[in-house]
């Protein structure tokens, strides 16, 4: 269920997410590009929402991305701390697997950890 948590590996997301950044380019066949634009792209539906169809955009504010993914991005987050982030600009992506609710579902940590470890990962590969 979407709303639960990323169940799956490391190496399948990271399948699925690199094959996202080929039919976003289009490159891919997975999805028509068109439509993956559609999905990944702020629908301002709601006034001031960071949301796409499904997936969040950087909020110039706080958000779950951290200070250094490019306006072209988009994350999901999952209930147990999981979340991807893709920058579709510079063909990024962050996969955090992680289990927010060990030892109590109470464990609210993860919303400090998530943009740390994205801030820390762009600073390392360059990108801030």
């Amino acid at each position: 269920a979407g709303h639960t948590g990323v169940f799956s590996t490391g190496i399948d997301l990271h399948r699925f997410t690199t094959e996202i950044l080929k039919c976003y380019s289009g490159e891919g066949s997975f999805i028509s590009q068109r439509t993956v634009k559609e999905f990944l792209t702020r629908q301002d539906i709601v006034r001031g929402s960071s949301w796409a169809l499904g997936w969040d955009t950087p909020s110039p504010d706080i958000s779950t991305s951290g200070h250094y993914f490019s306006e072209k991005s988009a994350g999901h987050l999952g209930y147990t701390g999981t979340s991807i982030w893709i920058d579709l600009e510079r063909k990024i992506i962050v996969i955090l697997l992680t289990n927010r609710v060990h030892p109590t579902r109470e464990n609210k940590s993860i919303a400090r950890f998530r943009p740390e470890i994205h801030d820390l990962v762009m600073k390392e590969i360059g990108f801030c």
